[in-house]
């Protein structure tokens, strides 16, 4: 929740200083995941034609407030497609990059191929040198005596903060900043919203060409432009509908951090107004019990009279044990 927290600030921040925020995203499209009707009601089946999982279509586009970035989309469509590093990279330097305005920042959610880790973090079986060394060249302050568990919970406290991705180095080569969203979190990247509308149009488009072969799905230049169409339908409108609702949730989510930040304060406060509430009964408690017993700390030799029971004022007659006895028999 803590970096969730960090990365949100960031993309407020950067938005407030008038950067061009780019939402990237990658997805795709099995071929026969296609439905005839839609969810209708709780009683009736939606999806009436079963799912196939094979050859797929993959989507690698950004955008933002205005719509697609020009040029930038990646359409691969056959059944040897897969997506890795490599090619995200090539993306990146390609497609991507040469279309973005100068220093903007591009939020991209935590995949592998997207954020392979460039430099690598101590794990808990790391010499101590090791740990010693990346802390140092973090600039984070450790005692020379620690041991290595301690130094391993120093790492694990701080290495979300200095992790750095080879995505990192090739957007900041070209002037631009990225922030990685943790997982779990698609209501903060737009794109996503943009995928379910593509989806669906994309799912028609899968059943009017169903009649392919199932493993000979490549498309031809009459289907990649009817793709084409497909994206060029989703325009400046649904993009700007969808960065508001990003925006709407970030505020909804800052929202809820301050008001819990500020009960958390007023919890702490309780527990430290009772804490000092009981401290003070309890020595009250122990001046009470000196003054009766006549306890001086001071005077600790001193011969300290304690008063019976009858100079207190209370009477008691004690039976013994045949009176009760016989008082029992009558």
């Amino acid at each position: 929740m803590k970096l969730l927290l960090q990365e949100v600030q960031k993309i407020k921040k950067y938005r407030n200083e008038g950067r061009d925020i780019i939402y990237g995203d990658v997805t795709c499209v099995y071929y026969g995941l296609y439905k005839d009707y839609t969810w209708r009601d709780v009683f009736s089946k939606g999806i009436n034609n079963k799912i196939a999982w094979g050859p797929r279509l993959i989507f690698v586009q950004a955008g933002n407030a205005k719509g697609f970035v020009t040029k930038a989309s990646l359409v691969m469509g056959d059944c040897r497609s897969i997506i890795n590093k490599e090619i995200y990279d090539k993306w990146l330097r390609e497609r991507l990059i040469p279309n973005m305005q100068p220093n903007s920042v591009f939020v991209v959610d935590e995949i592998s191929y997207k954020s392979t880790i460039e430099e690598k973090v101590p794990n808990s079986k790391s010499s101590k040198k090791t740990m010693r060394n990346w802390l140092a060249s973090k600039n984070i302050r450790f005692d020379s005596q620690c041991f290595q568990p301690e130094l391993y919970e120093m790492i694990k406290k701080h290495k979300d903060l200095h992790i750095k991705y080879s995505l990192d180095t090739i957007m900041e080569a070209n002037g631009h900043k990225v922030l990685i969203l943790p997982p779990h979190h698609p209501e903060f990247n737009p794109i996503e919203n943009i995928w379910s509308k593509i989806k669906g149009k994309v799912e028609t488009f899968w059943s009017e060409v169903k009649g392919v072969n199932y493993y000979d799905v490549a498309l031809n230049s009459t289907e990649m432009l009817r793709l084409a169409d497909i994206f060029a339908a989703i325009g400046p409108e649904e993009w700007h509908q969808a960065v508001d609702q990003a925006i709407r949730c970030e505020d909804e989510f800052m929202t809820l951090e301050y008001a819990m930040d500020i009960r958390q304060d007023q919890l702490t406060v309780e527990t430290e107004t009772e804490n000092n509430d009981w401290s003070s009964d309890d020595s009250s408690s122990s001046d009470s019990l000196d003054t009766f017993t006549g306890v001086n700390d001071t005077d600790s030799d001193t011969e300290v009279h304690l008063p019976n029971i009858e100079e207190l004022g209370y009477h008691y007659s004690f039976e013994s044990e045949s009176e009760s006895e016989s008082e029992l028999n009558r």
